[in-house]
């Protein structure tokens, strides 16, 4: 599991070859793939599970984790996803802001549309649900209910939009969005902190969402200037902040059942908080805990080849969310601290290398024991190409 020449630096012209491969991909499939926990869609299997957790965690594990592909057999197409239209978005327009391709603003465009098609109206504001059920270790997520980790990346999208083009009906989206946190949200409460709920039907507190509703709340408020957006994401950073580890890591959640670090919910945190203070926050302790949480990050969750490490200082798996979201944090916090930009180089060189297909798509997972293969849209594929095109953003100065 090397990369052939650590020293060797991926230049600009090679991460645009893997863009091309990647898009072409995209294009061919109609924007469809599997989804890790699809498997809960089976035309046939879902029904045998009947109201049984354990029986619905069973075939998603086995759906997810198995090294053959059971979608066809147990009658799983194919699909859109809304989490990938959201990060396709953000790649493309991204993509479009450096070229200037009315290509890539098309294929931008038609991704927010389509959100904008599909999202749930049946809550304070827009946010977006998967098209199959789900069930976590927490929870039993419903089709059609909503989350605030899957809405955060969607307004994210339709902020980006706004940024890029002025479009105001992008921004008055993106604020429908916060009132769905606000309004639909239950949080659990800490004598002046609070933690936003990943879902509306339960109080459900885990670091990354709440971090999520915080960072999509505060860039609103650079725009609209509402104090009720500001002073909650205050008090949701404030959670977060306190529950940071002495070493500088949060686990996925407080809960006894949560307490396990990965690389991808990390990376949401630590940009999240950059996001907040990017947008107009002072807050010294939010400024040194995202010190603190790179240096975690970057001292736990790679190798000296720049494997991405999935679980902090454990080789395997390889995660394909894990390695986009590696390259997409240290691209993005390279702005303050340039020698994360070589570490985001090296991760994409050994993730072009090691985890992307000839046909262009991305593998989901690497074992020791070998490679699991299958294309999934948004965990993979979309999260990838909105990495990649971070990342040459950060090094366009580069060449």
């Amino acid at each position: 599991m090397q990369f052939a020449d650590p020293s060797k630096e991926l230049s600009n012209s090679e991460i645009k070859l893997s863009i091309g491969k990647l898009d072409a991909w995209i294009e061919r499939h109609s924007w469809r793939g599997y989804d890790p926990f699809d498997g809960l869609s089976s035309s046939w299997a879902r029904p045998l599970a009947l109201n049984s957790p354990l029986l619905r965690a069973i075939l998603q594990q086995v759906n997810l984790k198995s090294p053959v592909n059971l979608r066809s057999f147990l009658g799983i197409r194919p699909d859109v996803n809304y989490k990938a239209m959201a990060y396709f978005a953000m790649g493309y327009l991204s993509l479009f802001q450096m070229t200037l391709d009315q290509t890539y603003l098309h294929k931008a465009t038609h991704c927010l549309e389509w959100l904008t098609e599909y999202a749930n109206c049946n809550y304070s504001g827009y946010c977006w649900s998967n098209p199959h059920d789900y069930q976590s270790r927490l929870f039993f997520l419903p089709k059609g209910v909503p989350t605030v980790v899957g809405s955060a990346h969607a307004a994210r999208a339709f902020l980006d939009a706004y940024e890029t083009l002025g479009n105001q009906a992008y921004l008055e989206i993106a604020h429908s969005t916060c009132d769905f946190i606000l309004r639909d949200l239950p949080r659990h409460t800490e004598a002046d902190a609070i933690c936003i709920s990943y879902i509306p039907i339960a109080n459900i507190s885990v670091h990354n969402a709440n971090m999520l509703a915080a960072a999509i709340l505060m860039r609103a408020y650079k725009y609209t200037a509402e104090t009720e957006l500001l002073n909650t994401a205050r008090m949701a950073v404030r959670y977060t902040v306190g529950h940071q580890r002495p070493d500088g890591a949060w686990y996925y959640g407080e809960a006894p059942n949560l307490r396990w670090a990965d690389n991808f919910h990390t990376g949401y945190v630590l940009d999240s908080l950059r996001t907040y203070l990017e947008s107009g926050s002072d807050d010294v302790s939010a400024a040194t805990a995202l010190k603190q949480g790179i240096d975690y990050f970057t001292a736990h969750f790679f190798g000296t080849d720049g494997s991405p490490y999935l679980y902090a200082d454990r080789s395997y798996p390889v995660d394909i969310q894990g390695a986009a979201q590696c390259i997409e944090t240290l691209a993005l916090q390279s702005s303050s601290d340039p020698k994360l930009l070589a570490l985001a180089h090296k991760v994409a060189g050994w993730t072009i290398q090691n985890m992307q297909a000839p046909d262009g798509h991305f593998y989901f997972r690497r074992y020791r024991w070998g490679v699991n293969k299958v294309a999934h849209v948004h965990w993979g594929q979309a999260t990838m190409l909105h990495a990649l095109a971070c990342l040459l953003e950060a090094s366009r100065t580069r060449e």
